[in-house]
Formats: structure tokens, sequence, C-alpha cells
């Protein structure tokens, strides 16, 4: 028994704390885009984890050393804890007003925002000519109209003690116009270290191409026909195109819907919202909000550090975030390696393959499947949902894990071993060729409910009466 005047031990769980905090901020700095608010969500566990391998330690050392035992929960303890959720939460927070606000447009306490628009002389242009508009801070906004020319209404925004000041830096702020026999551009001329914007609304011929480039600003564009290539760092909506369109990201959200041609978007960023694409699509770049594809026509690919995807046919639906990936109505074959998500696909008529790590894999059938079937996971759970009449030849492996199967037949069996269980067999004539790996996990084989039945169409209406009453 621990003598009532023995010096209470302190414990290990402050310092601890401290370590996993510089770890956070080093990552930051490292790699700012690999610390975001999905993985604070997703983490917060390991602070419990810490604590009790503290709380450990911390009783251990006092046995062996005949000192008093940590209490079980310091005010200490608590209120570190609290500092480093507002710490890391104020950390995710300063970089997404960061990444969605520019912050050299001129704030200060002691000047205003002034605006002064000007519209620059129609420009004649060709169907076949390319139209390029650059700033280095502002919006641009394009949109068709139907005579053939280059209209520009350009809006300079500046931030100055008084309107008189500001309207001297506007007057210094020209923009050129530069045509050759490929085209328009228009480019501003800004003083050196100024932080005005130069934004542009501009009404261009719908066949033309369009290369717009904004280094502090959003860019809308709508209704051009021919190819489109953009470049910003904020917001980004496309829509109603009839040819490729190409954006490049370096921090912002995009909009992209009714694209007759491919769509690419490359870079870094948060939200991905595509939409009613006729060609294909493809992400290639590091993007942290949810991602949404609805009607790819001719498939998708997605490539990051984490995650590569690739769908070869006409794809339904794609929602994925930082923990989860969803995936429906293809007949083409998918593709996909990552880490650290739950996987749900329904509805994929083509072959199948997946490599997944820490998270769980579902792929669900509405009709028997007639393509190969691969998934591997590793400490995550597989379940595989077929209909009733399916027929396929399996190997499914369980290491530490179990099999369990819905399916019944002679040559469908299940071996344990060890830690491990085993299937192997046919159902049915053969079919498709199923092989599901898993390690620390459990293999489910599921078979579907039967569909609810068409109900009948209604009666026909009766007709109405025909003749002459007397």
């Amino acid at each position: 028994m621990t003598p009532p005047y023995a010096r209470r031990r302190s414990s290990i769980f402050g310092g601890l704390l401290l370590i996993l905090v510089g770890f956070l901020f080093l990552i930051h700095n490292l790699a700012p885009g690999l610390l975001h608010l999905g993985h604070v969500v997703r983490y917060w566990p390991v602070l419990l984890i810490l604590w009790g391998l503290a709380r450990l330690w911390d009783y251990s050392a006092a046995r062996r050393s005949g000192q008093s035992a940590p209490r079980t929960v310091s005010g200490t303890d608590l209120l570190l804890i609290l500092l480093v959720l507002v710490g890391v939460a104020a950390l995710v927070a300063y970089d997404r007003i960061h990444h969605n606000m520019d912050w050299q447009r001129g704030f200060n306490l002691f000047t205003n925002s002034y605006s002064f628009t000007t519209t620059l002389p129609t420009e004649p242009v060709e169907p076949s000519m390319r139209i390029k508009l650059s700033t280095p801070r502002g919006d641009i906004n394009v949109h068709p109209q139907s005579s053939s020319g280059l209209s520009v209404v350009v809006t300079k925004t500046v931030h100055a003690p008084s309107r008189n000041e500001a309207q001297k830096i506007a007057d210094a702020t020209t923009v050129s116009v530069q045509r050759s026999a490929a085209g328009v551009e228009i480019n501003p001329r800004i003083r050196e270290g100024g932080s005005e914007a130069v934004s542009y609304d501009a009404s261009v011929f719908p066949k033309t191409s369009l290369l717009a480039s904004t280094g502090h600003g959003e860019v809308h564009v709508t209704g051009i026909q021919g190819e489109i290539s953009l470049d910003a760092a904020g917001h980004v909506d496309v829509s109603q195109t009839g040819s490729n369109a190409t954006v490049n990201l370096r921090r912002g959200d995009a909009h992209i819907h009714g694209i007759d041609g491919n769509v690419t978007v490359n870079g870094r960023g948060e939200q991905l919202d595509i939409g009613e694409i006729r060609g294909r699509v493809s992400i290639n770049g590091e993007f942290y909000g949810p991602i949404r594809v609805l009607r790819a026509d001719k498939g998708v690919s997605f490539n990051s550090r984490r995650t590569s995807l690739a769908v070869s046919a006409p794809l339904g639906r794609l929602d994925m975030d930082s923990s989860r990936l969803v995936l429906s109505d293809t007949p083409g074959n998918v593709s996909l390696e990552t880490r650290e998500k739950d996987i749900h696909f329904e509805n994929v008529q083509g072959a199948v393959q997946i490599f997944n790590r820490n998270g769980t894999v579902e792929v669900r059938y509405s009709l028997p499947p007639r393509h190969n079937i691969d998934i591997t996971n590793h400490a995550g759970n597989i379940n595989l949902v077929l209909p009733s009449g399916s027929a396929f030849s399996i190997t499914a492996v369980a290491r530490s894990g179990e099999i369990s199967s819905d399916f019944r037949a002679p040559s469908l069996k299940v071996v344990n071993q060890s830690s491990s269980s085993v299937l192997n067999g046919t159902l049915g004539s053969g079919g498709p060729k199923i092989s599901l790996n898993t390690t620390y996990g459990t293999i489910h084989i599921r078979r579907a409910p039967p569909a609810p039945p068409v109900p009948p169409p209604p009666p026909p209406s009766p007709k109405p009466a025909t003749g002459i009453r007397n």
C-alpha cells in the first residue's frame, strides 16, 4: 500500500500531447494539403488512445517507484486536450479561409474599396480565333453574344484612403489589347507591388475558343462552343459549352455542367461538382472537399496521391470525399486503388478490380454478374451482395477473419485454418471468377432480397358515351 505521504507522480500525458501537436504542425508546414477537416473528424480518437497509453505507463511507473499514481483525469489534461482541439480546428479554419479568400486585395483598416468601370472598344473576332483573358487579380465572366465580335467591360477595384487617390491608381492601371493571326489577348498593366484587381465581363462570339487566367479570383463561363482552358485560384463555374473544357485549379472549387466534350480538372482545391458530360471526365490532383460526378458518357478517371480510379464506360454517379467513395450505374469496367475509404459499388456491369486499405468494401449487384470480380482489402470487411440465380466460381480468403455465405452448394466449402477462413468452389454453371481477399476482416457473401413486383398498370378509363339523348 502506498503511504499517504508519498509524493504523487506527474503524468507523461502532457509531454505526449505536445509531441503530437508538434507533429501535426510539422505536417502542416511540410505538406499543408495533408491536414484537413476530414482527417481531424476521422482520427480524433487518437487522443483517447494516447491518454490510455499514458495512464498505463503512469500507473506502472508509480508502482515501481513507490509513488502515488497521478489523478485519473487532471485539470491540466483537460486543458491540454481542449487547447489541442481548438488549435487544430483553428489551423484548418485558417487554411480554408486562406484558400478561399484573397488576402492580397489591400486589406487595411485605413483604406476603402473603390470600383471604376470602363468599356473597351469592340474587337472583331473570327470563329477560328482564340480569345485570351488574363489578370493577376480579379474575376472573369464570359458569355456569348450573337454578333461576331468581342466586347469587354473592365472593372478596376482599388483600395485607397480616398476616392481621388483611388482614381489616380485606376488611371495608372491600363489594359492592353493585342491582336494577332491567332486571336485577341487582353492583359492589365498594374504598378509594381500594387494590390488592385482588374475584372472582366466579356461578351464573345460563341464559336471562338477561350483561354482565361486569374491569379486570385473567380471564373464564370457559359455558352461557348469552342475549346476552353481556364486557370484560376478561386471558384470556377463552366456550363453549356460545346467542346472540351480544361480547368487548372490552384485552390477553390469548380462547378462544371452541360459540356459536350471532355472535361479535365488538374491541380488542387476543395469541392468538385461535375455533371451532364458527353465526353470523358479526368481529374488529376489533390481535392479535399466532396467530389461529385453525375453522368459522364465516356467514363471517368481520378488520380491523386491516395486514390487511382478508372471507369471505362458511361458512369451514372460518383460521390467521393476523404473517407468514402460511392459509385453506381455503369456498364463498363471499374478499377480502383485507394486507402482509408469506405467503398460502395452498385450496379456495375463490367469487370471490378478493387484494392483498399483500412475501410469497408461493399459491392452490390441487381443482376447476376457477367464479368470477373477481384477485391483485396487490408484491415477491413468485404461485403458482396449477389441476386438469386447468380453463377460463379469463387476463391475467398480471410486471414485473421471469417467468411459467411448465404449461397449453399456441395461444391462451395468454407474451411477454417487456424485464425483464417478459406472458401473455394463453383455455383451453378460457373460464370465469372470471383476473388476476395482480406486481412483482419470478415467476408460476407449475401443474397440480395428479391426485387419488389411491378404493380399492374391501372385499368383503362371508361370511354365516354356516344349518341344523341332524347
